[in-house]
């Protein structure tokens, strides 16, 4: 599932930064089953993995999951239904914790 929250730029730089991180997902391999935004569709991107349809939550970037607290919600929200999240430029550890040179922008 490809997930990117709605900041400044709107609607074109969402698109522009789904299409990067579907590009991600081609390079590895990954099938994108649905591409979500927004608070909605991060509720969305975890329901599919809770329900076993989504085994990960594909993020362009750190920042595009939220800000401070609401990244490490977010990342657990997503473990806890039995999924990752990952994408270009986001490195997450076994313990779901972010490691450092995780970028918050691409």
């Amino acid at each position: 599932v490809l997930f990117s929250r709605a900041v400044r730029g709107g609607r074109a730089t969402v698109e522009e930064l789904t299409k990067v991180a579907a590009h991600w997902c081609e390079e590895q391999g990954i099938e994108v089953i649905a591409s979500r935004v927004g608070s909605r569709g991060w509720r969305e991107a975890v329901a599919d993995v809770n329900e076993g349809s989504a085994d990960l939550v594909v993020v362009p970037s750190v920042e595009r999951l939220g800000f401070g607290k609401q990244v490490f919600d977010r990342i657990a929200a997503v473990r806890r239904a039995g999924g990752d999240v990952a994408g270009p430029g986001v490195r997450i550890d076994a313990d779901g914790r972010l490691v450092a040179g995780s970028t918050g922008e691409m």
